[in-house]
């Protein structure tokens, strides 16, 4: 995650998945762990992210 008061400055904020927290459902793995175009929103006291990632192939 990357923050920014003035969305010329970016900071590193963290890992919304840190290593090996991913959900199970999703491909894991430096070169296959792809997530697009996410979204952040505050809701109440609670932060929700909504993403799509890519799916490991096979059953």
């Amino acid at each position: 995650m990357l923050h920014s008061d003035d969305l010329e400055t970016w900071t590193h904020k963290g890992f919304v998945f840190p290593e090996g927290e991913a959900p199970e459902w999703t491909a894991h793995g430096r070169p296959v762990g792809d997530y697009w175009a996410p979204e952040m929103a505050r809701c109440g006291d609670e932060y929700w992210l909504v993403y799509t990632a890519d799916h490991p192939l096979g059953p």
